[in-house]
């Protein structure tokens, strides 16, 4: 079977090591036998060499032999089998024995060549099942262990050698930053070149990365097109910020992809243990809200996680907490900026402006909420808290003489989403009549951003609004891509240029040219024009020379609450 069998046998009783060696000599089988009389010696030789069988004997002058078995099992070598030797029956002894890790425990005076051969025969089987286990478990660990796609850890590992850095750190051995990276437009490489290819980009940015992170760093795909890189280092601070550079210059050049050059950029988040957050958990909220403050900057950027940035999430995470509540405790509350004519400044129109009196953060303007509002899916629910309360102002005001002696429509204005809600028009005409206004004294304002999404069913909607006679108004002209497409295309009453169009008015003629050339062009359409953010008397100046149906601004008046709206004499 075997063509020779290496041997060691380690016992520091030459009468015994003489008798084994007269039993094994007596066999046909070939064995190539070496000997070792202490612990130490045979560690020696055990380092440097592979052997199929070694034969311990339990009492050895510097070590006994459940120790040294022991050792012998921790050591780097293979041996397939270890047979523990001892002169005397010691069931107890023999349990040790193979707890420890023997393959047998022989009595010394049943040592033969036969038996040897039958030992390593077990062995050499048992050998090849550990073997085998010992790959089953490999390749467990890099499926628990391994992102299948790029190679790089995997979420699960992440989080598990995240704790340990943080325990690490807490005990004052290091420093530890983490770095958060989204690709950014990465779907649109899925969505124009296919998820294969959006595979091999993800593929090529892991190698590039490996190549810039330094072999004491870990990294790892967090899920999706998100990394994450751990620098444990007594310098991480200036570490991580080294490391930002080294990661945008390796992603600066172009990826092939099908052929096509594709140029992709990422943004990063940093957090440091101890400066940020103190546990894994938070550790990695901070890298992912200073990156995703990267991306809302203009991607392509990092950003740190400071105590500004901490006090903002705080803020943001209270409004989007408390957003549901507001109506519910009336909290929302409209405010009202005048538009004059320009004849007399008397009062033609007046726009609606939503503002949120919160209990602890004060009065909020829009953007302040409103886009949280659409992310959390509350926009109509408060567009239609503003038409219906828009509704009751103009009932209440058409019924005092001071206001109904002067004819004014109220205009609100619509979002994307409102102009998507199916029920939005049976709301609209379900509040004109339940309030018996008339219809044209309300006024809806649309932004051109509005309508790029879903220009088709806009269009609809609008057309059944029109229908009911409300007033619209397209509002910001001039600032959005497809101007006098939308001029042509949907029911437009009322242009509402853009107060960038007053930039440079009464001092640069060409401003003026463009703003006059502006109010041509609606007047030849047969609009009404407004001019909005009017902030200076020169502004005002040159426009009274235009044809201009109404002026709004602070340089007249500011959006006004509901008392200081009512103080003004608006019959005089």
């Amino acid at each position: 079977m075997y063509s020779s069998i290496s041997l060691l046998i380690i016992d520091d009783d030459e009468v015994d090591q003489l008798s084994i060696i007269r039993a094994l000599n007596s066999a046909a089988q070939n064995f190539t036998i070496s000997k070792a009389s202490s612990a130490t010696e045979a560690m020696e030789k055990i380092d440097q060499t592979s052997f199929d069988i070694i034969l311990l004997d339990y009492r050895l002058p510097d070590l006994n032999g459940i120790e040294l078995l022991k050792k012998i099992r921790q050591s780097s070598t293979d041996h397939k089998a270890i047979v523990m030797l001892t002169g005397v029956e010691n069931a107890k002894l023999e349990r040790h024995a193979l707890e420890a890790g023997a393959q047998e425990f022989l009595l010394k005076n049943e040592v033969t060549a036969k038996r040897l051969l039958r030992l390593v025969e077990q062995a050499q089987h048992r050998y090849e099942l550990e073997v085998k286990l010992k790959q089953s478990r490999e390749a467990l660990k890099q499926l628990a262990e391994k992102d299948n796609l790029t190679g790089v850890a995997n979420r699960y590992f992440l989080e598990e050698t995240l704790n340990n850095a943080v325990a690490r750190a807490e005990r004052g051995s290091g420093k530890l930053a983490v770095l958060l990276l989204d690709l950014d437009n990465f779907k649109e490489v899925n969505d124009t070149l296919g998820h294969s290819a959006g595979d091999a980009l993800l593929v090529e940015v892991s190698r590039r990365l490996g190549q810039v992170v330094r072999n004491s760093d870990f990294l790892a795909r967090f899920g999706g097109d998100e990394f994450v890189i751990l620098i444990e280092d007594k310098d991480a601070n200036l570490r991580y910020m080294q490391l930002i550079e080294r990661i945008y210059q390796s992603l600066s050049q172009p990826i092939v992809l099908g052929g096509n050059q594709f140029k992709i950029s990422t943004s990063i988040g940093a957090a440091v243990y101890g400066t940020c957050a103190n546990n894994a958990e938070d550790l990695l909220k901070c890298a992912d809200i200073a990156m995703y403050r990267a991306k809302h900057l203009g991607k392509n950027q990092s950003q740190f996680y400071t105590d500004t940035l901490h006090e903002e999430v705080i803020k943001k995470g209270k409004i989007e907490h408390d957003l549901s509540q507001a109506i519910e405790r009336n909290q929302l509350e409209l405010y009202y900026q005048p538009l004059l004519r320009p004849a007399n400044l008397s009062l033609g129109k007046i726009e609606a402006l939503l503002r949120w009196n919160h209990p602890d953060l004060g009065v909020l303007q829009p953007k302040a909420f409103l886009p949280l509002a659409e992310e959390l899916g509350y926009m109509c629910e408060i567009g239609n808290w503003v038409i219906e309360n828009t509704c009751k102002q103009i009932k209440h005001w058409l019924e005092q003489p001071q206001l109904n002696q002067n004819r004014f429509t109220i205009s609100v204005n619509l979002s994307a989403i409102q102009l998507q809600d199916d029920s939005f028009i049976n709301f609209v005409e379900a509040a004109i009549k339940h309030y018996q206004i008339p219809a044209n004294c309300l006024e809806f304002e649309i932004t051109e951003h509005t309508l790029i999404g879903a220009p088709e069913s806009a269009g609809v909607l609008l057309s059944k609004l029109s229908n009911l006679n409300v007033y619209i108004a397209l509002d910001d002209f001039g600032t959005g891509f497809s101007s006098f497409d939308h001029l042509r295309l949907f029911p437009i009453d009322v242009m509402k240029i853009d107060s960038t169009f007053l930039v440079g008015v009464g001092e640069n003629e060409k401003a003026e040219k463009l703003l006059s050339a502006i109010v041509q062009l609606a007047k030849t359409l047969e609009l009404e024009v407004v001019v909005e953010g009017i902030e200076t008397e020169a502004q005002a100046k040159f426009c009274s020379q235009l044809p201009i149906d109404y002026y709004q601004g602070f340089h007249f008046y500011e959006p006004l609450s509901l008392d200081k709206f009512l103080e003004i004499q608006w019959g005089k």
